[in-house]
């Protein structure tokens, strides 16, 4: 505080579009306790967390301090990119004694996990390197796919799909299609992305039914191989089942080859990307998005999902596949 007027400090940090406060007066749990980097904070007359903003209300300082450390947790809830506002800081009583912080024209983006490209860690495979790579077996969960893994599951045969996340597993198969010609730009500009910085992705004009039917059978095996893994944990769909449903202005048609169980999952898994909570109320879907990266349950309704949170594009999708489960 350089302001020597300033005697009753006020503290009022806007937070970006896309991100919720975590108030510890509803979860009973300070996350900021647990940040060791932080140090000491300042004592408060006052705390609020609003929609909006945090507000903190400082204690005077006895020893006439003029800096000061407070701190909160926020949580990313919507995707896209954001311009994080300025804070300010004023006399309680005497507001007119005021100061912003620097306006940042940098932007915050909020990506899905799957969305995230890793660069990638090109590693050439030797024939002692498959060798020990066959007779090591991994019981721990891979954290990122490197090129290595790509490779492999083009041209060896694929038994152990436990240590993949299930976007992984979707990315493994897909590369395959990638190794041989497929063109994901159009169709996927996610994947497009993440194979584009590899040699082995030649996109050409071939389709993905033509490009299938000339794969050798170990390849085709590996495809059924993740693809049944895929499904397993997503309830019987894969992951391209749930981009649709939540990206696409679905059509009767579009969903007249799912059966009731398939729609009561993806019409649920709308609620569940924006953090509903399935473990009490319907066990059987918990355990299906707790495999998603894009399930983080959260103390939310399905009201204030659905009226505040929604996009129009959304509700109709939910509205649609409701009818249709109902008519089944």
């Amino acid at each position: 505080i350089q302001n020597s007027y300033i005697k009753n400090p006020l503290i009022t940090d806007w937070i970006a579009s896309g991100f919720e406060l975590e108030n510890p007066n509803i979860s009973g749990i300070d996350a900021t306790s647990g940040l060791k980097w932080i140090g000491n904070q300042n004592q408060t007359e006052h705390t609020a967390y609003r929609n909006d903003r945090f507000e903190s209300a400082l204690s005077p300082s006895p020893d006439n301090n003029r800096s000061f450390t407070i701190a909160y947790v926020m949580r990313a809830v919507s995707r896209g990119s954001f311009t994080l506002p300025p804070a300010k800081i004023e006399d309680m009583y005497q507001p007119h004694y005021r100061a912003f912080s620097q306006f940042l024209q940098s932007k915050v983006n909020i990506r899905e996990e799957e969305e995230i490209i890793v660069p990638p860690t090109p590693a050439p495979i030797s024939e002692t390197n498959a060798t020990e790579a066959s007779t090591k077996k991994s019981v721990s969960i891979k954290e990122v796919l490197s090129e290595k893994d790509y490779l492999e599951v083009y041209n060896y045969n694929i038994t152990d799909t436990k240590k993949y996340k299930i976007v992984q597993l979707n990315f493994l198969r897909n590369s395959i299609f990638a190794h041989a010609g497929l063109d994901f730009s159009k169709t996927n500009p996610m994947l497009h992305k993440r194979f584009l910085p590899y040699k082995w992705y030649t996109q050409s004009s071939i389709k993905s039914g033509d490009i299938y039917k000339h794969l050798s059978q170990q390849r085709k095996n590996n495809i059924q191989t993740l693809l049944k893994e895929e499904k397993r944990r997503g309830g019987g769909l894969s992951l391209s089942d749930f981009y649709r449903v939540r990206t696409k202005a679905l059509t009767k048609p579009d969903l007249l080859k799912y059966d009731k169980k398939s729609l009561r999952i993806l019409c649920n898994s709308l609620f569940a990307r924006y953090g509903l909570d399935f473990e009490k109320t319907a066990p059987d879907l918990d355990i299906i998005f707790k495999y998603m990266p894009w399930y983080k349950p959260a103390q939310i309704t399905v009201s204030d999902i659905y009226d505040k949170q929604m996009s129009t594009k959304e509700k109709e999708n939910i509205i649609l596949m409701l009818k249709i489960e109902r008519e089944l």
